[in-house]
């Protein structure tokens, strides 16, 4: 892949060790230009803070993977400009804003997604963007 939008449900997979985990680190190291909206930071900072309260790891070890994130190949680009073209696609979808401004990205930036979401990667298609689905059942 050249150019790829990262969703969170993504990025937290090249985090936390779970099914899909290496799925999304290969398409992460297979892509030139990785990029997710800058909010993500705050929903991968959610999802470690979920891990930490259920003792899945220590607080540190959160903090330690968030600023890995922060750290890795991700540029993370501000999307505030994309919100009004996420909220016609949420609207139009009957989807929330906050997955939609990935797909807003994607359209703007020409760029395909990469998700964990099936929801989110059917909506990303019915606009026209490319989808890589991580850690999706293998088609009979």
């Amino acid at each position: 892949m050249t150019r790829a939008v990262f969703d969170a449900s993504a990025l937290a997979k090249t985090l936390v060790d779970e099914r899909g985990s290496a799925e999304a680190e290969a398409a992460l190291a297979g892509t030139k230009e990785p990029i997710a909206p800058d909010w993500a930071v705050v929903e991968l900072a959610q999802v470690l803070w979920k891990r930490s309260r259920r003792g899945d790891m220590s607080p540190s070890q959160a903090i330690d993977r968030l600023d890995a994130a922060k750290r890795s190949a991700v540029e993370f680009i501000p999307t505030l400009d994309e919100v009004p073209l996420a909220l016609a696609i949420a609207l139009d979808q009957s989807h929330s804003v906050y997955d939609c401004l990935y797909v807003a990205t994607a359209l703007t930036e020409e760029a395909s997604l990469v998700t964990a979401d099936a929801k989110l990667a059917t909506i990303a298609q019915r606009c026209g963007v490319p989808v890589t689905l991580i850690g999706a059942a293998p088609r009979a």
